[in-house]
């Protein structure tokens, strides 16, 4: 079953693909693995839990879910109100509204209790998981409670007691450096997250590998006027945020790097939430780099990295907007229906996609119904000294200037590896705004390529109604809807992957328009 899912945080949709699966059949309480074949584009099939990543992984990796079909795994809920609240007299409740009546003053306070209650009733000794912890309106300063909390395996929960007041439930580090105070596990969701100090590590479960996990739902980060820190959110391993924003201009960066600690983002449906160390990104917008990294210290290498349906935006980059320098092998790379919009003061590519003197092979990519506005896209180079392969699957994209560059240059009449690109094998229905930057046409020296692939156009009028990037007014913001009477040609609709873009245009009767934007405004 195919729909779309709409995030409030980016107001970008995503393409949803679901199926109902009856699990009553499976045993009550388990934790159950889900599996997948893959079909590269270059490769033999494999499967994920024996040719991907060992789970836990911010990779491409297996999955696991609680099959609780008849709720039996059993949950228990603390209110915390640092006003009203007492450690000595506060109660656990079976039911979320009856924990009101005997609040808690700590949240170190109320996890023992949870625990407590978890071993006592459902045989899960030193486990706080599948517990909520519930804050009252108002500030709560965090204090360490990483034994109180721990969990085998179900993360505790940590929640705005009224979701409709996230924006005055306030958590925040105090300004005091919180080091190794959260739980290995843990799920914040409903809540503003606030710096208390321009230098405070705030969220810290000690992570050295994947292990660890933090998810954040429905969250403001909130700079709190004292700028951005790289250890604020420190040493958590895997750390998936969902639905959540930044402050409009007080942006905390909390996806950042600080040295080479295990912190791993993935980030669905979020504004300005990715940052330096994204791993995956769904639906986001406000997004102003992505680079595809190597190993790095306690940081596994990126690998079956996915990016689909956001919005990159940078107005003063001096480094390509969306950068790709490393091997691509059997497990990929994806970017599907993204937007990168370059204006202001960039002036480096775009997208840089294992290109300029990159040597690494890359044969693996899937890179379809694109929009990139107002610079180039390198894309899969061999102009430098070794020759290695190089291919993928380009379809329905609209680029500013295509460049591939490969034995068209002297010192380079070797390097044939990338070939498959420069004749566009695997290519079908893109389009160049402006050609390449090199030569308007085709061509044996051209960087656009010897030859068009099929149904590919280059140098047609800008076709969009608010064009913002290099190629328009130069101030940001644009959306790329195409215009109805632009020269933009349509893809059929039997040619289209997917039923909705970002913004949840579906496509006419005669298809839909080339790029990340199906229909007009």
């Amino acid at each position: 079953m195919q729909s779309s899912l709409r995030f409030e945080a980016s107001g970008l949709q995503i393409p949803h693909f679901a199926a109902n699966v009856d699990l009553s059949s499976l045993a009550q309480g388990v934790l159950l693995t889900v599996d997948a074949t893959i079909y590269p584009w270059v490769g033999e099939a494999f499967t994920l839990s024996i040719g991907a990543d060992p789970y836990p992984s911010p990779n491409l990796t297996i999955l696991r879910l609680l099959n609780d079909t008849n709720g039996g795994y059993g949950a228990f809920y603390a209110l915390v109100d640092s006003t009203t609240g007492d450690d000595a007299t506060g109660q656990v409740a079976t039911a979320r509204v009856d924990s009101a009546t005997s609040p808690f003053a700590t949240i170190v306070a109320a996890a023992g209790a949870i625990k407590d209650l978890n071993a006592a009733h459902h045989g899960r000794v030193d486990d706080a998981g599948g517990g909520v912890i519930l804050l009252a309106e108002g500030v709560h300063a965090l204090t360490p409670f990483k034994t109180e909390g721990h969990s085998s395996d179900i993360p505790l929960c940590i929640a705005a007691s009224d979701p409709a007041k996230r924006d005055t439930t306030v958590l925040t580090d105090g300004g005091v450096n919180r080091f190794n105070g959260i739980p290995t596990r843990l799920r914040l969701r409903d809540l503003t997250l606030r710096k208390g100090g321009p230098n405070s590590v705030f969220l810290d479960s000690g992570a050295a590998s994947a292990e660890n996990l933090l998810i954040a739902e429905n969250c403001a980060w909130d700079a709190n006027e004292m700028g951005s820190y790289g250890a604020w959110v420190y040493r958590v391993g895997r750390f998936v945020q969902i639905n959540c924003t930044a402050s409009e201009g007080n942006d905390p960066r909390q996806g950042n790097s600080f040295s080479t600690e295990a912190i791993m983002v993935s980030a669905i449906g979020c504004k300005g939430c990715a940052g330096t160390i994204t791993y995956n990104a769904v639906g986001c917008c406000d997004l102003d780099e992505f680079t595809l990294r190597a190993p790095v210290g306690d940081r596994p290498a990126m690998v079956g990295t996915f990016l689909g349906w956001n919005k990159f935006s940078n107005g003063s980059a001096t480094n390509a907007i969306v950068a790709i320098r490393t091997e691509i092998g059997q497990r990929g790379f994806a970017f599907v229906g993204n937007i990168i919009e370059s204006w202001g003061t960039s002036t480096n590519a775009a997208l840089r996609l294992n290109a300029d003197s990159d040597e690494n092979p890359a044969q693996n990519i899937v890179f379809h119904n694109n929009t990139i506005a107002g610079e180039r896209a390198n894309l899969l180079y061999l102009d430098g000294a070794v020759n290695v392969p190089k291919s993928g699957s380009f379809r329905n994209n609209l680029f500013h200037r295509i460049n591939i560059k490969s034995d068209i240059f002297s010192a380079q009449t070797s390097n044939t590896g990338n070939w498959p690109a420069r004749y566009k094998v695997g290519w079908a229905d893109n389009v160049a705004i402006a050609g390449s930057s090199n030569e308007p046409g085709y061509g044996a020296s051209s960087w656009l390529g010897e030859f068009p692939s099929v149904r590919e156009v280059a140098h047609i009028a800008t076709p969009w109604v608010h064009d913002r990037s290099h190629s328009g007014d130069n101030t940001g913001g644009g959306s790329y809807v195409p215009a109805a009477s632009s020269s933009l040609p349509k893809v059929a609709p039997e040619n289209m992957p997917y039923s909705t873009d970002l913004f949840g245009n579906t496509p006419v009767a005669e298809g839909a328009f080339i790029g990340a934007v199906f229909s007009a405004a």
